[in-house]
């Protein structure tokens, strides 16, 4: 028989990825996405609160409060391309003289409010729900560490005044948000019609 005749054998594929490994991958990918989407939620809303008490309670106005809120924009940009990492802004500002532990605070709010704030609902996999706690108690202490860092820096507030903002936060989640006096678009709506100012994260 000729050569010419007989059927070559195919070389098998090679995969580099088995299928369950890249739906593994998936889910992570998509996992992950969710976790963040919490945090950006939480961070959004703890910076209307932040900014409220700011103007409601220190007298900030527009140009003040636009001015934070570009400060704490460049943040999240250089946070984004890796030339600074904010996660450790809380221990940063634990250094200064003012004195703050921004995370101690974030524990203050009930865990109920934590996930008003950051709009997710409780879940029974205790494992999953302490990993989704831990990530927007992170984000609550990280956006009063961004706050309270230009309030030092930038505004020249003393350390005490630090410490009475960072009260007036927490006593207003706790005996307004969480008591259901006010909710999170009542905030966002006095805000921008007192001072124009409107919470937008880049």
């Amino acid at each position: 028989m000729s050569n010419k005749l007989v059927r070559k054998k195919k070389n098998k594929p090679k995969y580099g990825w088995m299928q369950d490994e890249i739906d593994a991958l998936a889910r992570k990918d998509a996992r992950d996405r969710q976790l963040a989407g919490y945090g950006v939620t939480m961070a959004n809303h703890a910076l209307e609160i932040g900014f409220w008490v700011l103007h409601d309670k220190f007298g900030f106005g527009k140009k003040r409060l636009n001015r934070l809120m570009d400060c704490i924009n460049a943040y999240l940009v250089a946070e984004y391309n890796q030339e600074l990492n904010i996660r450790q802004l809380p221990l940063a500002l634990q250094k200064m003289k003012v004195q703050v532990d921004v995370c101690a605070e974030a524990k203050k709010v009930p865990q109920r409010c934590r996930l008003k704030m950051a709009e997710m609902d409780r879940m029974n996999n205790p494992n999953e729900f302490k990993t989704r706690m831990y990530v927007i108690t992170e984000a609550l202490s990280v956006t009063y560490a961004m706050i309270c860092t230009e309030l030092v820096t930038r505004e020249k507030i003393s350390g005490a005044k630090i410490c009475e903002f960072m009260n007036e936060c927490t006593a207003f989640i706790n005996d307004y948000l969480d008591g259901g006096w006010v909710c999170q678009e009542d905030i966002r709506y006095q805000l921008e019609k007192e001072t124009g100012v409107k919470v937008v994260l880049k």
